[in-house]
């Protein structure tokens, strides 16, 4: 595990810069726009190039890349595929501004005419995102490959700092609108990193037509690994559906507790996941499972402790964040509603990316798309049932989220016969569960003695610190 470990941490901590700044970047947003119709606008606009950032910058493209490069890449192939990837992406991005109205209409036939009208318009420079994420996501593939870890992930913490900065510059004159302009921007910004960054690593090429059989193959699979690596931000697209429909500014709460939630998914399920993903492409079969129980372990031993706090300091962690300017305490009380029911679900959306790879590594793409197709499935009837039937309102979107992503996990394992895994994955971290549980009476305490202010925040922050120590810890031992 030490050598995991190692690899884990350079990639870990990337993610983790550019987590912590994209928080910034919706605690800005929070402060100046608050909750309501013009940034429901922008959130519904947002979900479909966001959709794209998150698979393409966070999974998809690596995840058929990587397994067809092998110990050595050719340069040719390379090209090629980077001049249809690009070429595909400006196709996708034209339909979608053409298209806006319908789009945003499909995907959320009950918000009011205004905020249709006002997404329609905001998504139309939004889809040009596409071909700049497609290419940043491309370079990053590249230089995970060549075990540059850090340097592949960084340029997400590039699009995120360019935000911050372009918000503060541009929402004086253009309000809300300044949202559009600083994503696109931050976006060449992050496209231009990722290419220097691997241009200077030796790794850059330049497009070029050309449309042979690996080529074929590669956007052949790429199709259904497109919807299995973003399975679950497939859901949450749908989700946009319900929180429409369950009243003003539900979208907008739940879209500031999935910025919470995803920090843990990303920065130790993405991370854990394209580590693994990168050790499997290069391994034999007959190491697979070996890969898979000591990635699966190391993420287990952080996954847990971060699951505990969220459904303990939830409300801390949403008044620190969000809480000032015009988002106050009634939108904090139900975005950290939100954040417990998503955080139920924490463990299997970590782990599921891991199973994952191991169809990706024997090239079963088609097979995992169709098994993965469980998750929108369970969230869009338990949503539908909680939303329109039970009257839950967003409570019952994110508690729906939580279960789909369980029932993924528990049909990959199945379908694979990973019985052992859950057995492999205890031996190796049981030594940790009185720790777990010193971990959940102390916040409990904290916040029974404090209430849910700082110092219950602060609580969990130590316990998260202790157990980023322990990794550094076995990061060590693999120098």
């Amino acid at each position: 595990m030490a050598a995991f470990a190692a690899k884990f941490f350079r990639a870990s901590s990337a993610v983790l810069l550019s987590r912590l700044l994209g928080f910034l970047r919706e605690v800005l947003t929070a402060a100046l726009f608050g909750a309501g119709a013009l940034t429901d606008a922008f959130f519904l606009a947002w979900k479909v190039p966001n959709l794209f950032r998150r698979v393409l910058g966070e999974g998809a493209v690596e995840k058929v890349l990587l397994p067809s490069l092998g110990r050595k890449a050719d340069p040719n192939y390379l090209s090629a595929v980077l001049f249809w990837l690009l070429f595909l992406s400006l196709v996708v991005a034209a339909a979608l501004a053409l298209l806006s109205e319908e789009v945003i209409s499909v995907l959320a036939p009950f918000a009011p005419p205004e905020t249709v009208e006002a997404a329609a318009l905001m998504l139309k420079p939004l889809a040009f995102y596409l071909p700049l994420i497609s290419v940043a996501a491309f370079f990053g593939a590249l230089l995970q490959h060549g075990e540059h870890f850090f340097k592949a992930y960084f340029h997400q913490a590039v699009f995120n700092a360019a935000a911050v900065a372009l918000l503060l510059l541009l929402s004086p004159h253009l309000g809300v609108y300044a949202l559009v302009w600083a994503v696109l921007l931050a976006g060449v910004l992050q496209t231009l990193y990722a290419a220097a960054a691997a241009k200077r690593a030796g790794l850059f090429v330049w497009p070029r037509p050309s449309l042979g059989t690996r080529v074929k193959r590669f956007f052949k699979n790429l199709v259904p690994s497109f919807f299995s690596a973003g399975v679950g931000q497939v859901a949450v697209l749908a989700e946009a559906f319900f929180a429409t429909a369950a009243g003003s500014g539900v979208l907008s709460a739940l879209y500031y507790a999935q910025r919470l939630y995803f920090l843990p998914v990303s920065l130790v399920g993405i991370a854990a996941g394209r580590v693994n993903l990168s050790e499997l492409a290069k391994a034999e079969p007959e190491r697979f499972f070996e890969k898979l129980a000591e990635a699966s372990a190391a993420a287990t031993k952080l996954v847990v402790p971060l699951t505990i706090a969220s459904l303990v300091a939830a409300e801390s962690a949403v008044k620190l964040v969000y809480e000032r300017g015009n988002f106050g305490p009634s939108d904090a009380a139900e975005v950290a509603l939100y954040l417990k029911l998503y955080s139920l679900g924490l463990p299997a959306a970590v782990l599921l990316p891991l199973v994952s790879n191991l169809y990706y590594a024997k090239g079963a793409f088609y097979r995992l798309f169709f098994l993965t197709l469980v998750w929108p499935a369970v969230e869009v009837l338990l949503s539908a049932v909680g939303v329109f039937y039970l009257r839950l309102g967003g409570a019952a979107v994110a508690a729906a989220h939580s279960l789909g992503a369980w029932s993924a996990l528990l049909l990959l394992l199945w379908d694979r016969r990973l019985f052992d895994l859950p057995k492999e994955v205890w031996r190796r971290t049981r030594r940790l569960l009185p720790l777990w549980g010193a971990e959940a009476l102390t916040l409990l305490w904290a916040a029974e003695n404090f209430g849910q202010g700082t110092e219950t925040f602060l609580t969990a922050t130590a316990w998260g610190l202790y157990f980023l120590w322990d990794l550094r810890r076995e990061r060590k031992k693999g120098a």
